[in-house]
């Protein structure tokens, strides 16, 4: 319920950012002082951001789920000593996955924005995934 409340809520937000800077884009009057142009830039940044998050709103969502399945199995098990240490491991492991998960962040966010990958291009890890990735691609092809 929460998650479809914020994907609503997610989604009216773009589509009202996406209205209003079509509107912004159609006036053309005196009017149009520094604030319309300021609001209007701002409104397409917010645009593009909002874009680039849905595209990576699936790839993060799929690797975060074992966290999911790791805290549902843990709060399932019964109260025994056994069952406390994997109970633990279990713990243990969504901690892990946790800190992998905001690292595999870090790491996707230069493949789906361009302005992401020009500061990216600095680290050499970057730079070793992305020509991995170029040579598979041409490889497709």
């Amino acid at each position: 319920l929460v998650i479809f409340n914020f994907t609503q809520g997610y989604l009216i937000l773009l589509l009202y950012n996406i209205r209003e800077l079509r509107k912004l884009r159609k006036r053309r009057d005196p009017d149009f002082d520094r604030y319309s142009l300021c609001r209007m830039y701002q409104l397409r940044e917010n645009v593009v951001i909002m874009k680039m998050l849905l595209k990576i709103f699936a790839p993060s969502f799929i690797f975060a789920l074992p966290a999911f399945l790791f805290y549902g199995v843990a709060y399932i098990l019964p109260s025994t000593e056994y069952y406390n240490y994997i109970s633990s491991m279990l713990f243990a492991f969504l901690d892990l996955w946790i800190a992998l998960s905001c690292l595999n962040a870090q790491l996707i966010f230069p493949f789906f924005d361009y302005r992401f990958r020009r500061s990216a291009n600095k680290i050499s890890l970057f730079r070793i995934f992305l020509k991995i990735r170029e040579r598979r691609s041409s490889r497709a092809k």
